[in-house]
């Protein structure tokens, strides 16, 4: 049998009494949009394209190393759930504004 901890309070998870949820978060580098003045309808993006590949040498072909892209996985009991669903980013929420009626 398999027993799954939640990875948030550390308890044990019993997926048929409870419910079990996984979260997968996958950080990665932003693409930069082109620098170029054009407007997007403008761009020819198969010419651009072309013209990228014609300038790259055979060395420059390699694939960025793994590090630029980190996957997590985490297990949650149904509470830790609710929790990361409210504060995906574990942030305390501002208080709003109260204003009196007057």
């Amino acid at each position: 049998m398999i027993r799954y901890i939640c990875d948030l309070c550390g308890r044990e998870i019993d997926p048929e009494e409870n419910g079990h949820y996984v979260v997968s978060i996958e950080v990665r580098p932003a693409l930069r949009p082109p620098s170029h003045g054009c407007e997007e309808g403008e761009i020819d993006h198969l010419e651009e394209l072309q013209r990228l590949l014609e300038s790259l040498e055979d060395d420059q072909l390699e694939f960025p190393p793994a590090e630029t892209s980190l996957r997590f996985r985490f297990d949650l009991c149904a509470e830790c759930r609710d929790r990361f669903v409210r504060q995906p980013l574990g942030r305390k929420q501002q208080k709003a504004w109260q204003f009196s009626k007057n």
